[in-house]
């Protein structure tokens, strides 16, 4: 086993928790006032935005959770499992729902209500990719693992 792996299981994956709820609690509220402030023909944008947003946010702490729990999962042998192809779902609904928020919220701000600029829309683009991405790799280690699952179970565990 990658001797980082317990690290990035303790450490890492809830920090990450930790600070996206950093963030949904206290900074996109900050920005998205400061932002109202700035552009107050916008203003009623605000809460259906925050919510939006919020949204996405809990999207990706569903997320890195379940990408903890699998990689404790995945620390006590238990990797082939039912609970393992259940954690790879809820991984990939969860960042596949954050990744159509953002699509669905890029698209009302630049076509709908017809703002934005160059740094919204790489920063829209930005969170659609890595959403994309989270998506497709959750998608193939469900695969895998049931590709393993059906391996394990035919062959029987002694010769696995």
């Amino acid at each position: 086993m990658n001797p980082w792996l317990p690290v990035f299981r303790r450490v890492l994956l809830p920090a990450v928790f930790l600070f996206v709820l950093l963030l949904q609690t206290m900074g996109v509220p900050f920005i998205g006032g400061e932002l109202a402030d700035e552009f107050p023909e916008y203003a009623y944008l605000l809460p259906p935005y925050l919510t939006v947003v919020s949204a996405g946010f809990v999207c990706m702490q569903v997320a890195v959770a379940a990408a903890w729990s699998l990689a404790g999962l995945a620390s006590r042998g238990r990797l082939y499992t039912a609970a393992a192809v259940t954690r790879t779902a809820i991984m990939a609904a969860a960042s596949g729902t954050a990744t159509v928020l953002a699509l669905l919220l890029a698209g009302h701000l630049h076509y709908v209500v017809g703002e934005g600029n160059p740094a919204s829309l790489f920063a829209f683009g930005s969170a659609i990719l890595a959403g994309l991405a989270c998506t497709v790799l959750s998608i193939s280690l469900r695969g895998r693992l049931l590709e393993g699952r059906h391996l394990e179970t035919s062959a029987g565990p002694e010769e696995v």
